[in-house]
């Protein structure tokens, strides 16, 4: 048995095996433990992902008192917008926490989730040193992509502002505080995602959904971790949202700031609320639970598992959309996303005969994904429409709902040049719909950061624009007629059919049904149904009747409206939020996906028969906030006499059929109920607990908000900042025990890079130098880099001097990205080597020679990191170099090297990681390849004491031996060749991740892993 150490970790060879055969293998466990990367499979080869840049993003910025925020073109009056809003909401959030922040944070945004997906910031860089890193800033600069919603555009900065906030607060602002975080502070995912997001929605209807759903699969008992595991923010939101409800606005900031000054999350919320941790996570859990055992939540009715036609989505990393059902309702349309990369799949009203019509999009899981599209519209009963982004750009192409034939799909895949599409003028297209004879079609697409309804009809090439304004016009479908379009909007209209102004504060997350007239009327836009909870996704099914999506009972639930009567009622009790739907009355087909557990599912009904008796019950979160939307009552003055104008209190119908007219009074003193944040009364009928600092959280709301002083636009100017630092303890294979340090330096917009790396020993002689610059910012990627060594060997007989042998290379690249996972890179290649005799006037061993030559690569790359150590994907690496030796053709020599592995998820955590790989030199002077032992083996040693191959070595095959790891259980250098190949396959298990079954706030733990490995090689 063979026992070795590995960087301070230990591992022990169960099977050592050693014969006079070229194979060698080994089966082995690992220990792997601490927070710092392993060298497991060679991992110091370099891979990397890939972004493409379809457009030049010309930046501009405001400044303002507290941020920066920077814009390209057709953003500048998001851009304004943004700024006066951000400095806004910073005064309530710091009320709200009691910090303010250290320095500006910078808000980059941009004007679709695509551009947005273009980016290069936070792009995992190709090398890296094994060592400590030192992150300089925790959270500095946010990206915030217009994802169509000027309401989610609110929330979405609202959110983030609150997470750069909690993150100086938490890890600090100044360089010291942060570099003590790094190793004395982990706060669990929930902690400031929970609280940012319930900074930006407060009771949120998706949050007490989640809530909902998990009671209900964990009724009893007071195991919490599932509710963690199964989404950390939700769980994280509807704890602060607690904590707020049961103690005050006042706890949630004592909270955070006693967890700031202990580093310790549990003993800040017990010693804020007097009450242990594993007491406080018990009564969080069951104050869900009473809410969610009134009559009106027990008696809604689960989903049908016989009409789920999609997986349990147990991961969460697949999103459902646009469910649409074909005109005579015998098929559906729907798109299924996983991490980015889409298909579209049409199937009949029952799921069956499920056929892909087309994959499209790329996986970016490390990023933002874009989860409106594409969108669909069915044309007819035999076409279905797509309009999505090809190339930077929208696009619309029709499709045979049958599938495309064979010659239509080589076609489309051998197309080099892009159609041009009646989309390409706009940033995103969210929804569309065409008119019942085809001829027509009705679009919600953004233009200028502005979201408005167009309508194209046939012959003609420019699309009209119905609507122009600020609010979120949205889902826009044609009335059976034909004469008429419905569409949800947060507008809101006044008995003269006017709206309000269309300024950024009006608009508000409350959204209500509209109806557009296409005669040519006056008063072309009227309302449909208004309340004070959201309705969207309008589906007629008659001239006279709509149904929708209405969350007025704290569910969101189909409703069904009557232009006639004006009334509205429920169409389905399910007790779980439909995020989409759709229903054709022609076959009684109901399509949906709902949100279940915070996964989506896809359900399908054959046939549902709309209820003409239903009536839902109010969740006790409505009512909370409901009663809290109602004005305080004011002393009578008897001088005064009531105004004429009050609205009258309307008794509700007993089928939930309330008149649109009479549904919704807005005013100054309404809340929407969708977004209630911190707003309170101190009403004592209220059946609430009182907050403790009521009247605190109150004054911040009433204060009338300060408008901030813009300066600017500026142009952006390249300034270089320092990213992190990363530490060391290194084992080179040729020069042994050293410190390693790296520096990485880039723009704002990780579009220009820096990259320092040294690696040094005691002697301050030997030295291993390299600096590198890459430009990211167009399609095409280039860099040029430098490296510098200097070794000093003992190679004379007498012992009198060293032998310094000094190698310097400058290697410009340039790299072409086909794919997002594959790209082309290469590059010439310039080296000057030397080998000087010190000690000695005699220089009959002093050597120098230059190469000129060329490196050229093709990567492939999709893997994604889910921890230290732990990868899931493939990645590829074939390459050529050659190398010409000036002024002599004998020294020439070239290397071909490929270099595959795979990373499969086996179960849970465990992962089964491959690799093989191949090199071979080649040419009149071949280098070696010199096989066996590990990276970073810290008791390293040679075969046969075998440091040098040569008593003497020549610079050349000094510098381009190559050390081929990892080998596990021999010593270096014991095959040596001109050709090689190496098989790993280890069995990586991270022991406490894998069994636990709650969050892991120790990064020791958390990190620690057993990996079981053989190795097989030959040179």
């Amino acid at each position: 048995m063979t026992f070795f150490l590995q960087r301070g970790r230990a591992a022990a060879g169960l099977l050592h095996i050693k014969s006079r055969a070229k194979i060698l293998a080994l089966a082995g466990v690992a220990l792997l433990g601490g927070s710092q990367v392993a060298r497991a499979q060679s991992a110091q080869e370099p891979f990397g992902r890939v972004r493409i840049q379809y457009k030049k993003l010309d930046w501009q910025f405001y400044s303002t008192q507290n941020f920066n925020v920077y814009f390209y073109g057709g953003g500048e009056a998001s851009a304004h917008r943004a700024a006066e809003y951000a400095e806004q909401e910073l005064q309530r959030i710091t009320a709200l926490v009691g910090y303010y922040p250290y320095s500006k944070t910078t808000l980059m945004l941009y004007n679709s989730v695509g551009d947005l997906r273009q980016s290069n910031i936070n792009l995992p860089l190709p090398t890296s040193v094994n060592g400590g890193e030192a992150q300089l800033a925790r959270m500095s600069k946010v990206e915030i992509a217009f994802s169509g919603k000027q309401t989610d555009f609110k929330r979405e900065m609202s959110q983030q502002i609150t997470q750069v906030l909690l993150n100086d607060m938490m890890y600090g602002g100044s360089l010291r505080e942060v570099l003590q975080s790094n190793y004395l502070l982990q706060l669990p995912d929930w902690f400031i995602g929970g609280a940012s997001a319930y900074a930006a929605e407060g009771w949120s209807v998706d949050m007490d959904a989640y809530m909902r759903d998990m009671v209900r699969a964990y009724p009893t008992g007071n195991r919490t971790a599932p509710f963690f595991v199964r989404n950390s923010q939700l769980a994280g939101q509807s704890i602060w949202n607690y904590v707020a409800e049961r103690y005050g606005y006042g706890a949630v900031q004592n909270i955070l700031n006693l967890t700031r000054i202990t580093r310790d999350v549990e003993v800040g919320i017990s010693s804020s609320l007097n009450v242990p941790f594993k007491v406080f996570l018990r009564n969080w859990v069951n104050y869900y639970r009473e809410l969610n055992t009134q009559p009106a939540i027990v008696a809604r009715a689960p989903l049908a598992d016989d009409a789920r036609h999609s997986s349990r989505n147990r991961r969460g990393l697949e999103l459902f959309s646009q469910p649409v059902l074909s005109p005579n309702g015998q098929q559906v349309a729907y798109a299924i996303n996983d991490q980015g990369r889409y298909r579209v799949v049409v199937a009949n009203r029952d799921g069956s005969h499920r056929h892909t019509l087309l994959h499209s999009g790329y996986k970016t899981p490390d990023q933002q994904i874009e989860g409106r599209l594409p969108a669909l519209a069915w044309r007819g009963n035999g076409q279905v429409a797509v309009a999505d982004l090809s190339r930077g750009k929208m696009a619309l192409r029709l499709h045979d709902a049958a599938g495309d034939g064979l010659v239509a799909r080589v076609r489309n895949a051998a197309r080099i040049s892009r159609p041009t599409t009646i989309f390409d003028t706009y940033e995103q297209v969210l929804d569309m719909s065409y008119s019942p004879d085809g001829k027509a079609l009705v679009f919600s697409a953004i233009k200028d950061g502005q979201n408005d309804i167009y309508l194209l009809k046939a012959g003609s090439r420019r699309p009209e624009k119905l609507t122009d304004d600020l609010f979120d016009d949205q889902q826009a479908v044609f009335l059976p007629g034909g004469q008429a379009i419905v569409f949800s909007s947060n507008r809101y209209l006044d008995s003269t059919g006017r709206a309000r102004p269309a300024s950024f504060p009006n608009v508000v997350n409350n959204y209500d049904l509209f109806i557009y007239h296409l005669d040519g009327r006056a008063k072309s836009v009227e309302t449909l149904v208004s309340t004070i909870s959201n309705e969207t996704r309008p589906r007629p099914i008659s001239d006279d009747e709509i149904l929708f999506l209405g969350e007025e009972s704290g569910v969101r639930s189909v409703y069904r409206y009557s232009r006639s009567t004006g009334k509205r009622q429920p169409a389905t009790n399910f007790a779980s939020n439909i995020q989409d739907f759709d229903y054709s009355p022609t076959s009684q087909a109901l399509a949906l996906v709902a949100s279940v557990q915070a996964r989506d599912l896809l359900y399908l009904y054959p046939k549902y028969e709309l209820p003409t008796d239903m009536f839902l019950g109010k969740t006790n979160r409505q009512q909370i906030l409901e009663a809290r939307s109602q004005p305080a009552p004011t002393p009578a003055k008897p001088a005064a006499a009531a105004p004429t104008t009050a609205p009258a209190t309307a008794a509700p119908d007993p089928n939930n059929g309330v008149p649109a007219s009479t549904a919704k009074r807005r005013g100054s003193n309404k809340v929407n109920t969708n977004n209630y944040q911190f707003e309170e009364d101190d009403d004592p009928a209220i059946p609430v607990r009182p907050r403790r600092n009521a009247k605190a959280a109150t004054s911040v709301v009433a204060t009338k908000p300060v408008v901030p002083t813009l300066a600017g636009p500026y142009r952006y100017d390249t300034r270089f900042m320092a990213d992190n630092l990363l530490t060391g303890i290194a084992v080179d294979p040729l020069l042994g025990f050293g410190f390693s340090l790296q520096a990485n330096l880039s723009d704002l917009f990780e579009n220009q890079r820096i990259q320092a790396n040294i690696f040094g020993q005691l002697d301050l002689r030997t030295s291993n130098i390299s600096l590198s610059y890459t430009n990211l910012t167009h399609r095409v990627d280039w860099g040029i880099a430098y490296r510098k060594q200097a070794y000093f060997f003992n190679t004379q007989p007498n012992g009198v001097g060293l032998t310094r042998y000094g190698h310097h290379q400058i290697a410009p690249t340039i790299a072409y990205p086909l794919t997002h996972n594959v790209s082309l890179r290469g590059g010439p290649l310039f080296d000057t080597m030397s080998r000087i005799q010190t000690g000695d006037a005699s220089t009959d061993l002093d050597n120098s020679v230059n190469y000129l030559g060329y490196n050229a690569e093709l990567i492939f790359d999709n893997s994604r990191a889910t921890g230290v150590n732990m990868l899931l994907g493939t990645r590829l690496k074939m390459g050529i170099l050659q190398e010409y030796q000036l002024n002599n053709k004998s020294g020439n020599f070239g290397k071909f090297y490929i270099d595959l592995r795979h990373y499969q998820k086996v179960h849970r955590q465990l992962v089964w990681a491959n690799r093989a790989s191949f090199g071979s030199f080649f040419g009149p002077n071949p280098q070696t390849f010199r096989l066996g032992g590990m990276d970073n083996w810290l008791f390293q040693k040679y075969n046969n004491d075998q440091q040098l191959l040569t008593p003497v070595p020549d610079p050349t095959s000094l510098f381009y031996q190559q050390f081929v790891t990892n080998l596990r259980g021999f010593d270096l250098s014991k095959r040596t060749g001109r050709s090689y190949v190496l098989f790993n396959s280890e069995l990586r298990f991270p022991i406490v991740q894998y069994f636990s079954r709650r969050p892991i706030y120790s990064g020791f733990f958390r990190n620690l892993q057993f990996t079981g490995f053989v190795d097989a090689g030959t040179a």
